[in-house]
């Protein structure tokens, strides 16, 4: 379905196995924390084109195993600065599209294998190293 507004927290509770999440194309509005905490088998998670606005502290806190994240054609504009916090293992971090003004160093302090970091098509204003 395209029409997928809210993730039940639970929704995954079960799911531990799960290595790969496609939730592109719906209208998702908001990843509260902890949503999956559970799926620490996670290596994947496409989360483009939704009406995400902004990224919490910890949302992907417990995916440790996490090596790709898409969060393009979004509408983000907000990011706090523990919001990639324990993604040690990212290698692609996809942010193209968005409403980014303000890029902090800190945001990325965790992603020691980071080899991708898409930004293009926002709107960057500031690039700040704190």
């Amino acid at each position: 379905s395209k029409n997928i507004n809210l993730i039940d927290k639970n929704v995954f509770e079960n799911s531990i196995n799960i290595e790969e999440i496609y939730l592109f194309s719906n209208r998702i509005q908001m990843i509260e924390k902890d949503i999956f905490k559970n799926i620490i088998f996670l290596k994947v998670l496409d989360l483009s084109d939704n009406k995400l606005i902004k990224l919490f502290n910890l949302s992907f806190y417990k995916l440790i195993n996490l090596t790709i994240l898409d969060l393009s054609f979004n509408q983000i504009s907000i990011i706090e600065p523990d919001s990639f916090r324990g993604l040690e293992k990212l290698e692609i971090l996809s942010l193209n599209s968005n409403m980014i003004k303000i890029i902090e160093n800190q945001y990325f302090l965790d992603l020691i294998n980071l080899k991708f970091l898409h930004l293009k098509w926002n709107q960057i204003q500031t690039i700040e190293n704190r």
